[in-house]
């Protein structure tokens, strides 16, 4: 495994009850990139068709609002995977990304992989094409 500073920890679940208060409870996030400060990328990968949550998608999108009210330029992808046997690794590179969110808006796009989908936002300007539906 690839910068992973201790295997064993990185596999230990976290539970997070007693977390929440009232409806209210935290969430995870996958995988963020620090571009040197200038640039967020956090993601969030899903199984199949399945979505993120009400409170997942809320909390996320104040997370991506407030990074780009204090100036750091943010995206947040939801990269899909069809790894069902859950004992076998999701390569994140290789998940694919067709729905994100910035400055705002949810976007959809061409299916890409994350890696692409980084590689991209780190080198040329997006054509952003609003969600429908």
């Amino acid at each position: 495994m690839d910068n992973i500073n201790n295997a064993k920890r990185f596999e230990q679940k976290v539970i997070f009850e007693g977390m929440g208060i009232g409806m209210k409870y935290g969430t995870d996030i996958d995988w963020f990139y620090d571009d040197g400060g200038r640039r967020f990328f956090f993601a969030d990968f899903k199984y199949g068709n399945e979505g993120l949550g009400t409170g997942q998608e809320i909390g996320f999108r104040k997370l991506v609002d407030a990074c780009q009210r204090g100036g750091i330029d943010t995206w947040y992808m939801i990269a899909k995977h069809n790894v069902e046997d859950t004992n076998q690794p999701i390569i994140a590179k290789d998940t694919i990304v067709e729905i994100y969110y910035h400055k705002g808006t949810w976007y959809n796009c061409a299916p890409i992989t994350l890696l692409e989908m980084k590689e991209k936002l780190m080198n040329e300007p997006l054509t952003y094409i609003a969600r429908t539906g």
